[in-house]
């Protein structure tokens, strides 16, 4: 941990949970894993709870030896590169960070070692910052850093996940966790 920002000096492997005031649509919400961190060359990162409620197989050109992954679901990773999907493979040691191995882009094929699609998960696209922005976003309380669950790894994470979540990190946040999006309409 730094003690200038109280934030892990290396992000890679940790969770973001985005704070009830953060606004922007494509972030609100949200629980974002860490894949990938360096503080010269930015980050890389997977929504984990907005679930397109759709499956590997209910895509074209999945190959027959790939039908044991047909159940993996897919999620809205984030806004680059979202009209591709990436695959992660998560799997827990006995301790968490989860350990992640990136696959790149699918239709490619599923690696033959990867053996049990409960550690497979399908993102349409990823979340990125450059060198300085993700920094820029946690001293402006943006987010919030949690190390990760296994929970936050399920296939029926969704936004539920992200108020649970908020509500075991403090008092105060699960209380702003539950104002509706648009408090306005009551």
């Amino acid at each position: 941990m730094s003690e200038e920002s109280g934030f892990p000096d290396n992000l890679a492997g940790w969770t973001l949970a985005a704070h009830p005031n953060l606004l922007d649509p494509t972030f609100r919400r949200t629980l974002v894993y860490i894949s990938h961190y360096q503080t010269l060359k930015g980050a890389k990162g997977m929504i984990l709870n907005r679930p397109l409620h759709r499956k590997l197989g209910d895509l074209e050109g999945i190959d027959e030896d790939q039908q044991r992954f047909a159940s993996v679901p897919i999620f809205y990773g984030g806004p680059v590169d979202d009209n591709h999907l990436h695959l992660m493979e998560i799997g827990w040691e006995s301790e968490p960070p989860p350990h992640y191995i990136d696959y790149s882009s699918y239709p490619k094929g599923i690696p033959e070692e990867v053996e049990n699609p409960c550690f497979l998960r399908a993102f349409a696209g990823f979340a990125q910052w450059a060198p300085g922005q993700l920094e820029g976003e946690l001293a402006n309380k943006d987010w919030i850093v949690i190390p990760p669950g296994e929970t936050l790894f399920l296939p029926t994470s969704n936004e539920s996940t992200w108020k649970t979540l908020l509500q075991e990190t403090s008092p105060l946040l699960g209380l702003l966790a539950q104002i509706p999006l648009h408090p306005e309409n009551n």
